[in-house]
């Protein structure tokens, strides 16, 4: 009972820790004063590994304390102790954890790169106990697309990952750091994953992470380039509520974002869509082609939700066609127009439709505002 009440009083907002001074506060984080109150109480904290096992740290390293890394040396000592402590006290646990870096100012010498690679190696070497990790990287120009740019190379093996509840690593180029490891004779995980996100992915990585989780239910990726292929064969995806897509439109290969996308939705049948959200020029019959077979060939009777980026009207109603229950309807029109409303009343489209957007601005998160 006295353990069940611990956890109870352990807060979940993340830690900001931004000076040396507010680093001490990784010292005072429960369940540690609760362990100061008595024997007994410490000893029931000692004997908890689940106390251990969550926790929430956002590090922030500025420009002020970069000239001579003093400063940030002692948030990257205290964030090491923090996180190295978690980690033996929570033995076995299963992790549940939220690490946010960011760093302004250019770290010139990569210090402070090798720093953060010091943190998440820790983090990295536990992977098989993650259950809920989240990884946020935002550099703000620190490293540019120079030597500094990425850390050292990880491999993450989903087949080893059997406790994963949901997964986002988000943010800074650094990612790409973290690489998902194929592996030809590993089958597909029966546990349902909540949420999977991937910043600056490749085409390659999306496919080892969705053929390895196939029972994904928001699956969020920003695709940088195709990375090689990897075959997976045809990824039916059963219990994926939510997609966002996001293709960058700049492939070294000079493709674009176009064919990128349609290589991704030709790889996928999502029957149990209901939102569905696409970021990148949709201007390439390629890609218009791709989502069309992708809506014919899943058919989501309950999407209620499209949002589309730079997409021109025309192009998108073969795709309205396979969406009779489409509630809400944001499109970034490429070029801006309003005749979409005379071509929904017109063909009789989207009959359930009660919210339209047709603001040039980019995709939101979350709902937008009933009109």
């Amino acid at each position: 009972i006295l353990t069940e009440i611990f956890s109870l009083c352990q807060d979940t907002t993340p830690i900001g820790v931004w000076d040396a001074e507010n680093a001490l506060m990784l010292h005072a984080l429960p369940p540690r004063p609760f362990a100061c109150v008595c024997r007994h109480w410490r000893s029931a904290v000692l004997s908890s590994p689940k106390l251990w096992a969550h926790w929430s740290i956002y590090l922030r390293v500025h420009p002020k304390n970069l000239s001579d890394n003093a400063e940030a040396n002692v948030i990257f000592d205290a964030a090491h102790h923090f996180i190295e402590e978690r980690l033996l006290r929570s033995g076995t646990a299963t992790l549940d954890f939220e690490f946010k870096f960011e760093v302004g100012g250019y770290d010139e010498s990569g210090r402070l790169l090798a720093r953060l690679d010091a943190l998440v190696s820790l983090l990295v070497a536990q992977q098989a106990r993650w259950a809920r990790a989240s990884l946020s990287i935002l550099n703000n120009g620190a490293w540019g697309d120079g030597p500094f740019a990425f850390g050292r190379r990880w491999t993450l093996i989903p087949a080893h990952m059997q406790n994963l509840r949901a997964l986002s690593l988000s943010g800074h180029r650094y990612l790409k750091s973290l690489r998902p490891r194929s592996i030809a004779d590993s089958s597909a995980s029966s546990r349902a994953l909540e949420l999977l996100r991937i910043d600056f992915a490749s085409l390659r990585n999306c496919k080892v992470w969705l053929s390895r989780y196939p029972q994904v239910r928001s699956f969020r990726a920003h695709v940088m380039q195709r990375g090689g292929d990897v075959d997976v064969g045809h990824m039916v995806l059963p219990a994926l509520r939510s997609a966002h897509l996001t293709c960058h439109s700049t492939i070294g290969s000079g493709k674009g974002s176009a064919p990128m996308l349609a290589l991704l939705l030709n790889s996928m049948t999502c029957g149990a869509l209901e939102r569905l959200t696409i970021q990148g020029r949709l201007s390439n019959w390629a890609s218009i082609g791709a989502l069309t077979s992708f809506l014919e060939r899943s058919s989501p009777a309950n999407l209620s939700t499209l949002i589309l980026h730079k997409v021109a009207i025309g192009d998108i109603l073969p795709c309205l066609e396979r969406l009779p229950n489409v509630s809400s309807l944001h499109l970034c029109c490429d070029p801006p127009e309003s005749s979409i409303v005379s071509a929904l009343v017109g063909r009789a489209l989207c009959p359930l439709l009660e919210n339209l957007s047709l603001m040039d601005v980019e995709a939101p998160d979350e709902d937008f505002t009933r009109l």
